[in-house]
């Protein structure tokens, strides 16, 4: 074997990333099955590559057998046959006969070359493969090598990844030749070779990018406790710091908020609420609903993990968030359930629990005697005895199964229907607040009311009538002569037009006087 045939060999290696050890075994195969192409299936084949000294032996092992025994001319010689080999053979030697490579024809050199390729694709499937498996839960970087139906071919150099289309952005649009970044999510066997599959709104995909921006992060001065993300629209993200010297929201944000604002970048305008971690519960319910301003937090439930937040009337809006995000990503970041009252509908609740109530003695067929049986094991109210299973019930000395069965029933119905009229009670109490709140707004935009809530002094009206108390004696006889039209109407221009024109003396049938002549219609 030529020294350049080795050189290949190690190119090989060197380009594919494929050990040394198994490209050699993969190239003894091909041999073997080129040898028992020309042989027998059955043929035993020794092939022993020698990279140092730059050659191929390949050797074809047989048994001496009697003529008898002959049953597999594959691996199997007569003492006669063995002659030509070696000299005196006996029966049981084992004879290795040696083999040029030359000898082998097109098909079986065809054969090892197959057999060569194949091995070393599964060498470098099988490499990919663990390298990728280790590196599951980090950021891969690439370039788009194709879409197909909405999923993403992520070329990343040696290996090829998918970027499926629920693991995208919403709003991004990806065309060939982007450059893209996605965390390796899992890596799956197939027979085409391994599948990586990246994602870009997994929560760790933003954990991952605050590692690469913000040196505190990475070093572990501050820690990231939660995050909360709907991708491309908002994320929540909880920190605290290490070090007290060190501010953790100041150290994400940046120098005007550079280093976030890269991550923002990155993720397609997502926008990120960095809020600071407060073991304390409550403390870290009201600053994960910010911007919002929270009055107070009760929690209603440990064990389920409930709780009330109440806010003012004008930071509710705030408080949910366009569509509910900034409520549904605080409960994700905080881990509880959130119910989120303003302090009109907290007292309106207390109003309808004082005003509307009912009592374990008001529920039909429930006698005194009842009520002290109940109230003894432990049920004092009507919830607690809805909430009640039969076993808790039966164990109580003098209810039997009929009776527990017919309590929790009614209990129930009776439950749902308290809860019913109380939720009817405040829709009702809000939709009265509702229009008087309206009602007032209108009037303070008319100016009935200032500010400060007091009457507003009525506009004066406009007085009619003469002005002088003199005039008042000289009343026309009818509204049209007392008020002109306009101004011009009423007072002359000029002196001349001021003084009347002398009127002729009529007679009682009103015609004119004899030694006048008739005026016509016309001059008149």
């Amino acid at each position: 074997m030529t020294e350049g045939f080795f050189e290949a060999l190690t190119q090989i290696t060197r380009e594919r990333k494929v050990d040394r050890d198994v490209l050699l075994e993969t190239l003894a195969g091909g041999l073997r099955s080129a040898v028992r192409r020309k042989h027998g299936t059955d043929a035993e084949v020794d092939v022993q590559i020698l990279p140092d000294k730059g050659t191929i032996e390949i050797h074809l092992v047989m048994t001496v057998v009697t003529e008898e025994d002959l049953d597999n001319e594959d691996c199997e010689l007569t003492v006669e046959e063995a002659r030509e080999y070696i000299d005196n053979p006996e029966v049981g030697d084992i004879i290795r006969i040696p083999l040029d490579v030359k000898e082998f024809g097109r098909n079986a050199i065809m054969t090892a070359k197959q057999v060569l390729v194949q091995g070393v694709r599964e060498a470098e499937r099988e490499r990919i493969f663990n390298e990728y498996s280790k590196r599951v839960g980090e950021i891969v970087s690439g370039t788009v090598q194709q879409v197909d139906r909405g999923n993403v071919l992520v070329n990343l150099g040696r290996a090829e990844a998918l970027l499926p289309y629920r693991e995208q952005i919403r709003r991004e649009r990806h065309r060939q030749g982007d450059p893209v970044k996605g965390l390796v999510l899992e890596v799956q066997r197939e027979s085409r070779g391994p599948q990586i599959i990246l994602s870009r709104t997994h929560p760790d995909f933003l954990l991952r990018l605050f590692e690469q921006e913000i040196p505190e992060v990475y070093e572990g001065l501050v820690e990231i406790k939660a995050i909360a993300r709907e991708p491309g629209w908002r994320s929540k993200v909880a920190v605290t710091s290490k070090d007290d010297r060190v501010d953790a929201v100041g150290a994400c944000v940046g120098m005007k908020g550079a280093r976030v604002m890269t991550i923002v970048k990155e993720l397609s305008g997502e926008r990120i609420d960095i809020v600071h971690w407060d073991p304390d519960t409550v403390t870290f319910a009201t600053r994960a609903l910010s911007p919002a301003q929270v009055s107070s937090v009760k929690i209603a439930d440990w064990d389920r993990g409930e709780m009330m937040v109440i806010v003012a009337e004008d930071q509710l809006s705030l408080a949910i968030g366009k569509e509910g995000q900034n409520v549904r990503l605080a409960a994700k970041l905080t881990g509880w359930r959130i119910d989120l009252v303003t302090t009109e509908i907290l007292a309106l609740r207390e109003r309808a629990e004082s005003e509307i109530h009912m009592d374990i003695a008001d529920l039909e067929g429930v006698t005194p005697r009842l009520v002290g049986v109940l109230e003894a094991g432990g049920f004092t109210t009507l919830a607690q005895l809805a909430a009640a299973s039969d076993e808790k019930l039966q164990s109580i000395e003098g209810v039997g199964p009929k009776t527990a069965e017919k309590l929790l029933a009614r209990a129930r119905d009776a439950l749902t229907d308290l809860q019913r009229r109380r939720e009817e009670f405040i829709s009702t109490e809000r939709r009265r607040l509702e229009d008087e709140r309206r009602d007032q707004e209108n009037l303070f935009r008319d100016g009935v009311f200032t500010d400060d809530g007091e009457a507003a002094a009525p506009a004066p009206a406009a007085v009619k009538g003469p002005l002088f108390k003199e005039d008042a004696f000289d009343e026309p006889e009818d509204e049209a002569a007392a008020e002109p039209e306009d101004e011009a109407a009423a007072e002359p221009e000029d002196e001349a037009a001021a003084e009347p024109e002398p009127e002729a003396d009529e007679d009682a049938t009103g015609a004119a006087p004899a030694d006048e002549p008739p005026r016509s219609r016309e001059g008149s």
